[in-house]
C-alpha cells in the first residue's frame, strides 16, 4: 500500500468507496445507523443525495481506520445534526461490511478490538 500524508500525523491510502451511512453512538452511547451525504455549501446543510466517500487512514502507531470526506472537496453531513465538518475518522465496525470489505480488499490486514471498536494492523 503507497500511504501518503494527509495531516502532519495521518496517512491515507488506497482508492475511494462511496459510504452512505455510518454506525455511530448516539447521545445515550447505544449503537445507531445514520445517513450520511456530501453537502456543498456548509452554511445550508441539507441533505443531498451524493453519497460521502472513505478511504483508509492510519495513524503513527499503525492503526488503521476509515476517512470519511465529502465528493469534491463538499462537507460531510451526518444524520439529523444542523452542523457539517470537513471530514470524520471513524473506526471500521462504523462501516457497513460492504465497505468494509471493499476498503481492506486493498491491504494485508489483521484486526483487532480496543475499547469497544474494531480497527486493522498492516501484516508485516
Amino acid at each position: 500500500m503507497d500511504w501518503r500524508p494527509w495531516f502532519p500525523e495521518v496517512l491515507v491510502g488506497g482508492k475511494t468507496v462511496s459510504v452512505r451511512s455510518l454506525r455511530l453512538p448516539d447521545e445515550s452511547t447505544l449503537w445507531r445507523r445514520y445517513r450520511v451525504c456530501t453537502v456543498e455549501d456548509s452554511f445550508r446543510p441539507k441533505f443531498t443525495s451524493r453519497p460521502a466517500s472513505g478511504r483508509l487512514a492510519k495513524d503513527p502507531s499503525g492503526k488503521i481506520g476509515a476517512l470519511i470526506t465529502g465528493l469534491y472537496s463538499g462537507w460531510v453531513k451526518v444524520g439529523r445534526q444542523l452542523q457539517t465538518q470537513p471530514y470524520l475518522f471513524v473506526p471500521l465496525n462504523a462501516l457497513s461490511k460492504k465497505v468494509q470489505k471493499s476498503l481492506l480488499r486493498q491491504i494485508d490486514y489483521e484486526l483487532f478490538e480496543e475499547d469497544g471498536v474494531i480497527l486493522a494492523r498492516e501484516r508485516s
